[in-house]
């Protein structure tokens, strides 16, 4: 994915902030940062997953296709856990949990420096799945610049949720992945397949 969490508007960030507010107007939460990207026709998922020889093979080649979704769930559930630990050579990843509170922690096979990665799944719905029994699995891995490294930009890169030093980042993701799941909350992205 090839997105990043936008800033709300006043009104908007009013309405995210409180968890019992019910959000009545469509609220667009991220959005697609590259600009070749963003004048990409709009796909429905049901295209990308069940109708995918049907797109024409140009746009197929690209493999870049602008998705407009709600999630329904985010795993990992604990919001520590969606930021992950790399090894930079066999790109091997393993919970920050492992590092022990370290902000940068050293990888036990190669001794090198970790990466940190987004690694997450969300469970997704469009407006043309909404009627249907259809769910759709996204994977947001961002092992490869710059896809999915800037998920979460403003405010945290990733980093290990697990070291206290990263506490306020912590919280920042958990209010931005509460945010995500809520009622009327949509996300614009550019998957690929």
């Amino acid at each position: 994915m090839k997105q990043k969490i936008e800033v709300e508007t006043a009104a908007d960030k009013m309405m995210l902030d409180d968890a019992n507010e019910v959000i009545m107007s469509p609220v667009i939460y991220t959005e697609i940062t590259q600009p070749e990207s963003e004048k990409l026709p709009l796909f429905k998922l049901d295209d990308l997953f069940l109708n995918y020889d049907d797109i024409p093979l140009e746009q197929r080649k690209e493999n870049s296709f602008k998705v407009r979704f709600y999630a329904l769930r985010i795993d990992p559930q604990d919001p520590r856990e969606i930021v992950q630990a790399m090894d930079p050579d066999t790109k091997e990843t393993f919970s920050c949990q492992e590092l022990n509170g370290e902000a940068k922690g050293k990888c036990k096979g190669s001794g090198k420096p970790a990466e940190f990665i987004y690694r997450l799944q969300l469970l997704v719905k469009d407006q043309a799945s909404q009627l249907n029994k259809n769910f759709y699995r996204i994977l947001l891995y961002s092992y490869a610049a710059p896809f999915g490294t800037d998920f979460f930009k403003d405010p945290v890169k990733p980093c290990n949720l697990y070291a206290s030093e990263n506490a306020d980042k912590l919280e920042a993701i958990k209010q931005q992945l509460n945010n995500m799941v809520r009622f009327n909350v949509w996300c614009d992205a550019v998957l690929e397949r």
